[in-house]
């Protein structure tokens, strides 16, 4: 897991955040689907707007999480990936 004081010294602002993860980012996330980034907002804190296609649904579902979240949920994806090769 990553460290919140780290993470907000890396990225004060949304658009420090918006130059690392930028609209329009795709990857996978813990259900193996692919996610878009759609848009970032402030409200005590940088929240992310992510959607994906449900095709049983067939519709687009969104989620919002918190940019840490997202940062520490890719980075633990990540590290999941180069073990799995290893």
């Amino acid at each position: 897991m990553n460290d919140y004081e780290e993470f907000e010294q890396k990225y004060p602002d949304i658009k420090s955040f918006e130059k690392d993860y930028p609209i329009g980012k795709k990857f996978r996330w813990f259900d193996r689907d692919l996610w878009h980034i759609v848009s970032y907002f402030n409200d005590n804190g940088i929240f992310v707007v992510i959607k994906s296609w449900s095709k049983y649904k067939q519709r687009w579902c969104y989620e919002v999480h918190s940019a840490f979240g997202l940062y520490d949920g890719l980075e633990i994806l990540k590290e999941k990936r180069a073990k799995k090769f290893v």
